[in-house]
């Protein structure tokens, strides 16, 4: 099946009702049980064995679940002996973190849930940065653990840990499944809490006991969700607000990517003549060579601080303080309206003066055919823009700027080809001087900012949509996190093309190091593996740009390879160059 990247499929299990004119406060109807028709005393089919294992991997197909990601352990045997023949494919990743990873950009793909699996103990402990990824860019996951039986879940019991613990601060919920007859029921219920507004992680644990166990006659679980609040008188309040200003700008995040608004977003600016800067999660989402782009919001640009806070109206659309741009970066501006899915979190910091609860594809629409567009006239858009240029005299330096790296990217690559960013310092190049044109072509760990995430990314971008090209932007601190997934990158026949940002540190650190104390300690590598030769002992063809004039022909014939390609690319250092401006 074709995917429409511009229009990343949110598949919603639960049904949102608002009254226009209601002004009443939200209802929230309680989860109603309601017996399965396997739920009954007899059966004709009583002597039929059925474990939970088999209604667990069943109830995963009914989901529509493709791919589980992760490790299997040595515990979980009667899952993986009934896994063996399903419609399901575990994909084996080299660490659990890998797993969940994956699962995360799976799941920003193709907007269905993405599920990874570990096994008890240090395999759980090695899935939670992947979960907590997820949960802090919003994506939903199901993330499956192993655990002991029941009888041995004590604290000096051999590698026991309490993993419901463990992983509640990181997900929406977690949950152990205590019987099998309630695994349908259970998972269902994981399911549509990942997949509700604001999207996220819900983790299961499961004992392997209850994987034994008999499921027959199992329940399943009907749950209804009913909201409604006062949206049109909010709605009309924000037109009124537009209407009488003088200065208005927008911020554009990620719940706009999520609800598949694109096209009624950059209806809503153009009838109303706003620009808008958009969050790294939201880059693309109003193509950067459109003429109310100012680009992409970076919490370290003073300039953005400067335009958004001489601005009358600040309008959040789809925004999440979680991305790390907080509300001081509009400091100054009047009055601030927010429109999203759900009420604003972070409420200790981020108070918006008027807030507009729906979907955004909704909102924003109704913005444009219940009302008359006002059209405000920015005469200085060009002034407020985010300069990205990159100096034609970068072009033969050596080491190389990473600007010259992603004006080469862009060049070469299609507008719906994917680039995966790691985190480090080279995150902000990709985000501010690689221009992006469609949403989730550029995919970035934002919320947590997990070092060691690009691997995943990539090669879960490339399992959904193959006959993309795409392109991961590592450090060489990053890479090196998760370096062994080279491994799973050949075994599955993945030719992704990975560019290492190299100058020998974490640049990151040792730029803010500079700036705080004047001096950096720890921050430098004091030796440097060769990396295009452990590229190819893993089977990938490597490469050491030596030159800047090579990096476009070794890029070309990489982007054109069936296999997989390292090019280690050694870079200025990050204190000798300006990111932002």
């Amino acid at each position: 099946m074709a995917i429409n990247l511009t229009y990343p499929m949110l598949y919603m299990e639960f049904i949102v009702y608002y009254a226009a004119m209601s002004s009443t406060k939200s209802l929230v109807k309680p989860m109603k049980e309601t017996p399965s028709k396997n739920d009954v005393s007899a059966s004709s089919d009583s002597d039929k064995a059925f474990s939970g294992a088999e209604l667990l991997v069943q109830t995963l197909e009914e989901n529509g679940v493709e791919y589980i990601f992760g490790v299997p352990g040595d515990i979980e045997n009667e899952f993986f002996g009934v896994l063996k023949d399903s419609t399901i494919t575990f994909f084996n990743t080299r660490i659990e973190q890998t797993g969940a990873m994956m699962a995360d950009v799976y799941y920003r793909l193709t907007g269905k849930i993405g599920v990874c699996f570990s096994t008890l103990g240090p395999g759980a402990t090695n899935m939670i940065t992947g979960v907590a990824n997820a949960h802090q860019d919003r994506s939903a996951i199901l993330a499956l653990s192993g655990q002991l039986a029941a009888e041995k879940h004590f604290e000096d019991s051999h590698q026991y840990i309490d993993l419901i613990k463990m992983y509640s601060p990181v997900t929406k919920e977690s949950i152990m499944i205590d019987r099998a007859r309630d695994i349908d029921a259970d998972i269902n219920k994981a399911i549509k809490m990942a997949l509700q507004e604001k999207p996220g992680p819900v983790h299961v644990t499961v004992p392997i006991n209850v994987l034994k166990e008999d499921a027959r006659h199992y329940r399943t679980i009907d749950r209804h969700d009913e909201v409604s609040y006062n949206y049109a008188d909010d709605l009309e309040k924000l037109y009124n607000k537009i209407a009488e200003s003088d200065s208005i700008i927008a911020i554009v995040g990620n719940g706009v990517v999520r609800a598949r608004a694109v096209e009624e977003l950059k209806k809503f600016l153009e009838e109303y003549e706003i620009p808008a800067f958009a969050s790294f999660m939201g880059k693309g989402v109003l193509p950067e060579n459109h003429r109310l782009s100012l680009g992409v919001l970076s919490r370290h640009s003073q300039k953005a601080r400067d335009v958004l806070g001489k601005h009358q109206v600040v309008i959040t659309i789809g925004y999440d303080p979680i991305e790390g741009v907080e509300p001081d970066i509009w400091k100054g501006a009047g009055f601030v309206a927010h429109i999203d899915s759900s009420i604003p979190s972070a409420r200790s910091i981020y108070k918006p003066d008027l807030e507009i609860i729906g979907d955004n594809k909704d909102i924003l629409n109704d913005l444009v055919t219940k009302f008359s567009p006002v059209k405000k006239n920015h005469a200085s858009l060009a002034d407020m823009k985010i300069v990205s240029e990159t100096p034609e005299s970068v072009e033969h330096d050596f080491p190389i700027d990473p600007r010259y790296i992603t004006k080469t990217l862009r060049r070469l690559l299609a507008g719906s080809d994917i680039v995966v960013s790691d985190v480090g310092y080279h995150k902000q190049y990709v985000g501010l001087h690689y221009p992006t044109y469609q949403p989730n072509t550029t995919v970035f760990s934002n919320g947590l900012s997990s070092m060691g995430f690009g691997l995943p990314g990539a090669m879960a971008a490339k399992l959904v949509l193959p006959n993309k090209k795409v392109v991961v932007i590592c450090g060489d601190g990053g890479f090196q996190m998760n370096i062994q997934e080279l491994a799973t990158i050949v075994e599955n026949q993945l030719n992704i093309v990975v560019i290492i940002m190299n100058d020998n540190s974490l640049g990151m650190v040792k730029k803010k190091q500079l700036e705080v104390v004047g001096h950096h300690y720890a921050a430098d590598f004091m030796s440097s593996p060769n990396f295009s030769e452990i590229a190819k002992s893993y089977g990938c063809e490597g490469h050491k740009i030596s030159s800047a004039e090579e990096l476009e022909s070794v890029l070309s014939d990489a982007l054109q390879s069936e296999r997989c390609t390292v090019i280690d690319v050694p870079i200025k250092q990050y204190t000798d160059i300006k990111a932002m401006k």
